[in-house]
């Protein structure tokens, strides 16, 4: 049991590469306890419960059958990133199909996290977030899309990804503040590329890059989509630095281009969204104070340089880790291990 929470798990020896753990037996084990919530925009139409399997809470995401594909797409995303581990991506326990009520159910079984998604942990917490905090955060996001975007070689390698739906919604908070990425559904290997055609309406269009949103991205390239989620991370700590205080003063959680958009819980359409950053040029704007702070003036430095109009000019993914360690370890209100 332990050894499947902590990630040691075994492939099934199929050759189909999927995990052990994606067999009819899992459902079966797990009983649900709460829902945790319903459909969110940007695709996922099914719930998320919280179950208990062998004793231990456990996040059940469940599918209905009409997005098989999702489910599947994430399912072997997950088993491509099993081979190790990593601190600041969700932990799979494994899939299954079941039926509840005449109705297929596809179900996938991760680690729970109980202070839910940085969105709801932003908007929900009635503290603003310390300097320590704010950086803790930030960095764990940054570890784990290095992690994702980059090629490890060997038994215990992965190929190269890019994520294609980063957002606060799809990060999850740990309980000792750093954070796990999730939601692989949309995610891209270069293999996937050269063999399916993408298609880039799906996503979330708030986080889409003006490459995305305008389709004049390389389709066939990965390391153009790995771009395209620099883009999103800038609005992240965007929306991670305007709860951090700074002159005794914290911004209400604000999601990005909130400013320009009609209505902030809709999701805005992509003619919305191109006439803003495309036409327009606008990016959420930096605070005055962050000025006076440096930790803060070289996160907004840091974010311009990730949400940059011309996808060349954005920080690859280590830059960024780089820039965030430098900003941390000048910081004497930080306190983090820096690798």
């Amino acid at each position: 049991m332990a050894e499947y929470l902590d990630g040691r798990s075994l492939t099934s020896g199929s050759g189909s590469g999927l995990p052990l753990l994606v067999q009819r037996t899992l459902a079966k084990q797990v009983a649900l306890v709460e829902c945790l919530g319903s459909g969110s925009s940007g695709g996922f139409g099914g719930e998320v419960w919280r179950g208990i399997w062998h004793g231990e809470n456990v996040a059940v995401k469940i599918y209905f059958s009409r997005d098989e594909a999702a489910w599947a797409r994430e399912t072997e995303v997950y088993s491509q990133l099993l081979p190790s581990r990593h601190d600041n991506i969700l932990g799979y326990v494994g899939s299954d199909m079941t039926s509840r009520a005449s109705c297929t159910q596809l179900w996938l079984v991760t680690q729970y996290h109980p202070l839910g998604s940085l969105f709801d942990h932003l908007n929900r917490s009635p503290h603003p977030l310390t300097h320590h905090q704010t950086l803790n955060i930030c960095l764990s996001i940054a570890n784990g899309l290095l992690y994702l975007h980059t090629e490890i070689h060997g038994t215990r390698g992965k190929p190269a990804m890019a994520h294609r739906n980063l957002k606060s919604k799809n990060i999850l908070v740990k309980t000792n503040g750093g954070c796990v990425i999730a939601d692989f559904a949309l995610a891209a290997t270069q293999d996937r590329l050269t063999a399916d055609r993408v298609d880039l309406r799906q996503g979330t269009k708030r986080y889409m890059s003006p490459e995305i949103i305008e389709q004049t991205v390389n389709v066939e390239c990965l390391e153009s989509f790995r771009r395209a989620d620099i883009y999103s991370l800038g609005l992240v700590m965007w929306e991670v630095c305007r709860r951090c205080i700074s002159n005794g003063v914290a911004l209400e959680y604000a999601m990005p281009y909130y400013e320009w958009l009609p209505s902030n819980n809709q999701e805005p359409s992509i003619e919305e969204m191109r006439k803003l950053i495309s036409l327009d040029q606008r990016r959420p704007p930096l605070p005055n104070r962050w000025h006076s702070d440096p930790t803060l003036a070289g996160m907004g430095k840091l974010m311009r340089e990730c949400w940059h109009g011309k996808p060349a000019a954005r920080l690859p993914i280590l830059r960024v880790k780089k820039t965030l360690v430098k900003l941390a370890a000048s910081d004497s209100r930080v306190h983090l291990p820096l690798d």
